[in-house]
């Protein structure tokens, strides 16, 4: 029973690093700051801590295998071969994917928004490219990420 408080802790210790850098660690008013942490970058460097995470869980499953009983990995959970192999990697994969795709359609609707501006003199030529560099760049990361993606099986 040691050995699953031991597991246990480690799997909070790994959520309880992993929810700052998501933005739940305390509530926040509008800010800056608050801006800062909701951004499409920030939010690709937070999936990349919970892919750590998630691979420091996997190699606690191993180190501690067979020293938990058939009750206490249930009651854990989250350990099996599955999960761990295919479901860690589906899920992030996945809310990876949503952000990526987020983040194509509201670069693509900024840039058609500047189109009318520009079309009616409320921006100008400048303004107007840049709406197209970062739609054009965020397409791209799209685009890559779509055709590179693998959800296992």
């Amino acid at each position: 029973m040691k050995k699953t408080k031991i597991a246990a802790l480690a799997a909070t210790l790994c959520l309880t690093l992993a929810l700052p850098q998501l933005g739940f660690a305390s509530p926040q008013t509008d800010s800056p700051e608050k801006a800062q942490r909701f951004e499409f970058s920030n939010a690709l460097t937070g999936m990349d801590y919970i892919q750590q995470y998630l691979g420091s869980f996997k190699k606690l499953t191993k180190l501690t295998a067979g020293q938990l009983s058939a009750e206490d990995q249930q009651q854990i959970g989250n350990l099996g071969w599955e999960m761990q192999n295919l479901g860690f990697h589906n899920w992030t994969q996945t809310v990876e994917g949503a952000l990526r795709k987020q983040n194509y359609d509201i670069q693509r609707l900024e840039y058609e928004l500047a189109q009318e501006r520009f079309q009616s003199g409320k921006i100008t030529k400048t303004a107007l490219s840049e709406k197209e560099r970062q739609f054009q760049l965020a397409r791209q990361e799209w685009e890559q990420f779509a055709s590179k993606v693998h959800i296992a099986d």
